[in-house]
């Protein structure tokens, strides 16, 4: 933003100097009118005139849709291993009957054998991804807060988790209430 006087009575301060000329100001500088200084607060000037400002909010389409797409695809993966934890028990039941069917020996051994391989397998398979997936959760939602926000520059806040379809209904930002454009 800029400042300029447009009188020759010279009442505008930036930082307590004088302003004698157009000049550029930031949300940070300290402005000042008058003889008597009244001091502007630069945020409610800022909010207003960003209330005042429409931002396209298209892209959060593909944000939320790539978030709901990632959240359900981890949650698939989650249900094919607990799916899969039931398989050394399966392994474990066959290789018992076949342990008892085949009165061979090394049968008896190698199934067994192969279901111990199974079971640690799977125990292993499991645990790792006990930790993985919650890491993932996390970095997804991290993620999703960091895109999934206000198109203003000056307010950039976090939409929360209302549906992009909600969102355009709302047509507006709650937090700065710039107006919203498909």
């Amino acid at each position: 933003m800029t400042v300029e006087d447009l009188t020759e009575n010279n009442f505008i301060y930036i930082n307590g100097a004088d302003c004698k000329r157009k000049t550029g100001v930031s949300p940070s500088d300290s402005i000042e009118l008058g003889p008597s200084k009244y001091r502007l607060d630069m945020d409610t000037i800022i909010k207003s005139l960003s209330s005042k400002q429409s931002f396209s909010i298209k892209h959060l389409e593909a944000v939320y849709d790539w978030y709901q797409q990632e959240k359900f695809d981890m949650q698939v993966k989650q249900g094919k291993l607990n799916a899969l934890s039931a398989l050394p028990g399966v392994l474990s039941m066959i290789s018992i009957g076949a342990a008892v069917f085949f009165q061979n020996q090394d049968v008896r051994t190698w199934a067994v054998i192969l279901a111990a391989v199974f079971a640690l397998a799977f125990a292993v398979i499991r645990y790792r991804n006990a930790t993985i997936i919650p890491l993932r959760t996390r970095e997804l939602e991290d993620s999703f807060r960091e895109k999934y926000v206000c198109p203003n520059p000056l307010c950039n806040h976090f939409l929360g988790n209302l549906p992009y379809k909600e969102l355009t209904k709302s047509r507006s930002c709650p937090y700065c209430k710039s107006k919203f454009t498909d």
